[in-house]
């Protein structure tokens, strides 16, 4: 369904959701499941305020006293045990985790880009200036919404995910002369009719296999040539996203605004005219029912 970026769904949904089923064989992606309590509990033993009860703890045990440290110990396990479950503490370790988790796939794109020829990677860089100035260029409730309505980040790791299969196709191709390989099946196809009984059989298991391997270099072709179209369609697709953010919308009040303005005009000069007439008559009574 194609709509305007700015009354909901995107363009970047349906094409993105079309594309990457078929990239990934019909499976699309399933949502991140909910961080469970033991990373939370990690990050809260290592947390500034742990060290409180850690240091009372010490305190206690280098002057004999047990019951404070028992209490310490107690404080430490109710903090850690507790601390998923309150608000600030769990923001807080949401947003290490977030970061990390940034860090990581940025390192794991830069991965994927390395194995980029030159062109793709300019041509996918291009694509994120884009994305980001659509982004950009409205106000979105959160960057989550954003991601909702636009799909943007599905277009380019549909892109990337596809770039990284056009490269590695490619360079299958150019590592297998496929001339010679037909040549080869083609003389052994020939050769193997007056060949001895026992040689004839060697020979067409080695042109059969042969024969193989120069169908698979032939889907491959068309393989690739289809990926290129649908690389050329995300990028469309993204482009087209862009243009809809960044396109200025219709403003319904300039026109009350200029039906105001036309019929102000008339008075505006009836205006004028007096105020002429009063700086050139110093006698004259200054003009105010006309500014009433």
């Amino acid at each position: 369904m194609m709509v305007d970026a700015r009354g909901g769904e995107g363009v970047a949904v349906a094409l993105g959701a079309e594309i990457a089923t078929g990239v990934d064989g019909g499976q699309g992606h399933a949502p991140a499941p909910r961080r469970a309590g033991a990373p939370y509990r990690q990050y809260l033993l290592v947390d500034w305020l742990s060290v409180i009860p850690l240091a009372t703890s010490v305190w206690g045990v280098v002057f004999n006293l047990w019951t404070l440290v028992a209490a310490a110990v107690l404080a430490e396990a109710a903090f850690v045990a507790l601390g998923p479950y309150v608000g600030p503490l769990r923001r807080r370790v949401e947003a290490r985790l977030e970061c990390e988790r940034l860090v990581e796939a940025a390192l794991h794109k830069q991965a994927q880009l390395s194995r980029l020829p030159p062109e793709l990677r300019r041509e996918f860089e291009r694509l994120e200036a884009l994305a980001d100035r659509a982004r950009e260029s409205r106000r979105w409730p959160s960057p989550r919404a954003a991601e909702r309505l636009l799909g943007l980040n599905e277009l380019l790791d549909a892109f990337l995910r596809l770039s990284i299969d056009l490269k590695a196709g490619n360079d299958l191709l150019a590592g297998v002369d496929r001339d010679a390989l037909a040549d080869e099946r083609d003389e052994l196809e020939r050769s193997a009719g007056a060949a001895p009984e026992g040689r004839r059989r060697a020979m067409r298991q080695r042109a059969s296999v042969v024969a193989r391997r120069v169908a698979h270099w032939d889907q491959t072709r068309e393989r690739l040539v289809t990926i290129e179209h649908q690389l050329a369609t995300l990028s469309g697709a993204v482009k087209l996203v862009h243009e809809q953010c960044v396109a200025p919308g219709a403003r319904e009040d300039v026109g009350g605004v200029l039906g105001a303005a036309l019929g102000r005009f008339e008075h505006t000069e009836a205006l004028l005219r007096e105020f002429g007439a009063y700086a050139d008559d110093e006698h004259a009574q200054p003009p105010c029912r006309a500014i009433a």
